[in-house]
């Protein structure tokens, strides 16, 4: 959702600085503008937020200060350009005031990642591409500059010796420190980063407002590409690598079609043969990327629900029995589409020691999403992320008493995560314990009926869920209490087919 307002102002940065702030009408509707966008950028993923504000901030100073040129009291051009780069910003928050004043951010810390970097292979199979792109454009730069540069100022050594290797030295050195920090991927990543910066920074006519704008993404993003494996937001690598490394995607790709475009014009231009080694080269990359979706999708198919072998550590349920599409091994020879739930019909998993065919999940959920037209709750059985837990509630929209613990520890930073175990383990007890005798109250491992309706009255349930996955992970003494509640009048049978029951809470 916030690629389009990425994309957005990258496109607001390039023309502000393209035309300079003009007029105080209009100068005030941009500022709006790349503030409102600023701000939802925010508010839809905050980890887009500092780098785009980075790109604002950019943006405006060299708008205002470029658009003063005429102005002779060089204070008042930086103090211009000043406003002008915080004002977006500013705003943003003032906008969104009501949002970041009830917003808790999951994480509050950056730490130095200290586990496995990634690999100089994996790192040229994800950037080769982007990286020959802005390589190319470097080098079509560095040959337009040489050209341009007067042969008396190449000549005289001693103009510009100095800078230069200060330059390469200190690029060295980084690169030094970057691979003594066991990042691997420094030695391509580095150097093409610090390249683009050489080429972007200097004040050169020629190079013009769009070249410059590539070098510059296309360094961050090399330098995003690095900062991940050197740092992890909340000591979280998985989100760090996902959300920076998309962000690294998105500027690269802005960034690698002006450069290849760029490029192959220059080679024209001086003559080069119409298909030479950069035009293979460049095929062979894009060939190689666009294999990319013909050959992963296929593979990553193959470890969606393989088949299963029922033994000793996979007991399946005789009145429930799993398709016999469902069992042996690997995945090979199911029907692919776009019917992301038609994998229910012919898989099974193995959890807690039972074999739990998914054909009877599949078939109350279509049930349920036909006859629940509201947004009641429901309970479920609740599982460590990445595995069948949360199930109907994933389904059907219909939200859970307790869900995908860490998702839901992140997108309520606000309140304590033992709220959040306090919930599972209140799940795991509603299923777990059996019913105390008529008249006893809760106790010795027992759930007494005004227990049992303080929980679903609390939590607003409407639907109790009772199926093997709910019998594999909390056991059969509890689930059998079930059918004792529904004699009672507490619960009733809404639906039900081999594997699984839908209960309906009465009155609700």
């Amino acid at each position: 959702m916030a690629l389009p307002l990425g994309l957005f102002l990258l496109a607001w940065a390039l023309a502000v600085t393209a035309e300079g702030p003009k007029g105080g009408a209009a100068r005030s509707v941009a500022l709006a503008l790349g503030a409102l966008v600023l701000g939802a950028v925010r508010a839809t993923n905050p980890w887009d937020g500092p780098l785009l504000t980075l790109v604002v901030v950019a943006a405006g100073a060299f708008a205002a200060f470029s658009g003063l040129k005429a102005e002779p009291n060089p204070r008042r051009r930086i103090g211009f350009a000043a406003a002008w780069s915080v004002s977006p910003v500013l705003l943003s928050y003032v906008l969104f005031r009501p949002f970041d004043a009830h917003y808790v951010a999951p994480y509050g810390n950056v730490v130095r990642w200290e586990g496995v970097a990634t690999p100089l292979t994996a790192w040229l199979w994800l950037w080769a591409l982007p990286a020959f792109a802005v390589a190319g454009l470097v080098a079509l730069e560095l040959v337009r500059r040489l050209a341009e540069t007067p042969a008396t100022v190449l000549g005289d050594a001693d103009f510009w010796r100095g800078p230069v290797v200060l330059g390469i030295a200190a690029s060295a050195v980084a690169l030094a420190v970057w691979l003594a920090a066991g990042i691997p991927a420094a030695l391509f990543a580095w150097p093409l980063a610090a390249a683009a910066l050489a080429m972007a920074v200097p004040r050169d006519a020629g190079l013009g407002l769009e070249r410059r704008a590539v070098l510059l993404l296309s360094a961050a993003a090399f330098l995003v590409t690095l900062g991940i494996d050197r740092f992890a937001v909340g000591g979280d690598r998985m989100n760090t690598v996902f959300k920076l490394s998309f962000q690294a995607f998105a500027l690269l790709a802005v960034a690698s079609g002006p450069a290849l475009a760029w490029t192959d014009a220059a080679l024209r231009a001086r003559g080069a043969r119409r298909f030479g080694a950069w035009h293979a080269t460049a095929a062979l990359l894009l060939f190689g990327a666009a294999l990319y979706p013909r050959t992963a999708t296929p593979a990553r198919l193959l470890l969606r629900f393989p088949r299963v072998t029922p033994g000793v550590g996979c007991v399946p349920c005789p009145e429930a029995p799993p398709p016999a599409a469902a069992l042996g091994a690997g995945a090979q020879g199911r029907a692919h589409g776009l019917d992301g739930t038609a994998f229910l019909s012919d898989a099974a998993i193995c959890e807690s020691g039972r074999l739990v065919p998914l054909r009877w999940d599949g078939e109350a959920i279509a049930w349920l999403l036909a006859h629940e037209k509201g947004s009641p709750a429901l309970v479920e059985a609740v599982l460590p992320e990445y595995r069948w837990g949360s199930r109907f509630s994933v389904h059907t929209g219909i939200p859970a008493v307790a869900g995908w613990s860490w998702h839901v520890r992140q997108h309520r930073a606000a309140v304590s995560g033992t709220i959040v175990t306090a919930r599972i383990e209140e799940v795991a007890s509603f299923y777990r314990r059996p019913l105390a005798p008529t008249g006893e109250t809760s106790g010795e491992g027992r759930i007494g009926v005004d227990e049992v309706r303080r929980f679903l009255a609390r939590h607003r349930v409407r639907w109790v869920v009772a199926g093997l996955l709910e019998r594999a992970v909390y056991g059969d003494e509890g689930l059998a209490k079930l059918p004792e509640l529904e004699r009672l009048g507490i619960l009733e049978a809404a639906y039900r087919n081999p594997g699984v029951t839908l209960y309906r809470v009465r009155g609700r």
